[in-house]
């Protein structure tokens, strides 16, 4: 797949949204690559556009949901779609194979087709560079929200995540459908983080962190671990006898 990557063919997987796969012969044997899909580019345009004339992701999706655009698999656009959509070097005509391996991906310039041009495309990736928030690897991040993501929506059952508004003044929790594709989607409401957070904290204070599930805890725990060190004891006489014969 790399040497066919290395030769400008496109190697496996979906291709992007505004292009079919098609055959071409390579010799005697027939590879793959992409064309534009006629039906669909003018979708990746108008998307490129209005980033440019300063829209949103969010808003770019509200807009083709509203005019009945879906996605190559025929759901509603989301933030993350738009976004992966503005952010593809495919639609430029540059190949990109093999990011997730451990040595450099194949990169193949004029590999198909382009659906934008460079320019526009580099453009586009500056303005979002600099619109969106500072990233930082889940790892290293400690959330302020401690119901993010486990919190469900009451509306669609979504998840809901944390949200800060006025500067950092104050904080809620949204439903991440409605926060992706607007209220028309999921007309749910902004619920403040100390009130569904001091609800949540008082039920666990009141009824799980009490004393007597505390004191099973404890006890559930010694005897757990009782249990490795009659294990962890049992094999290590048995080392001790296998040391003994080899020596």
């Amino acid at each position: 797949m790399r040497e066919n990557a290395t030769r400008g063919y496109f190697s496996g997987g979906k291709p992007p949204y505004g292009y079919l796969i098609t055959k071409t012969k390579d010799g005697a044997i027939l590879r793959s690559t992409l064309l534009p899909d006629t039906t669909a580019t003018h979708v990746v345009k108008r998307a490129f556009e209005e980033s440019i004339s300063g829209k949103g992701l969010k808003e770019i999706a509200k807009e083709f949901n509203r005019d009945g655009i879906l996605t190559k698999s025929g759901k509603k656009w989301s933030s993350t779609g738009v976004y992966t959509l503005l952010t593809n070097e495919a639609y430029m005509g540059t190949l990109v194979w093999g990011e997730r391996s451990n040595v450099a991906p194949v990169r193949v310039e004029n590999a198909w087709p382009p659906i934008v041009d460079r320019e526009v495309f580099y453009r586009v990736q500056s303005l979002l560079k600099a619109r969106g928030p500072k990233i930082i690897h889940p790892r290293r991040a400690v959330s302020d929200y401690l119901l993010s993501g486990v919190v469900k929506c009451a509306v669609c059952g979504k998840a809901m995540s944390g949200h800060s508004a006025k500067s950092g003044k104050f904080f809620y929790y949204h439903c991440a459908n409605a926060t992706k594709r607007g209220a028309e989607e999921c007309p749910s409401h902004w619920i403040p983080k100390s009130k569904i957070e001091g609800f949540v904290i008082e039920k666990i204070r009141n009824y799980i962190l009490t004393d007597d599930n505390l004191i099973d805890l404890m006890r559930l725990t010694n005897d757990e671990l009782s249990t490795e060190f009659e294990a962890e004891r049992e094999n290590l006489s048995v080392l001790e006898k296998q040391t003994n014969d080899i020596e």
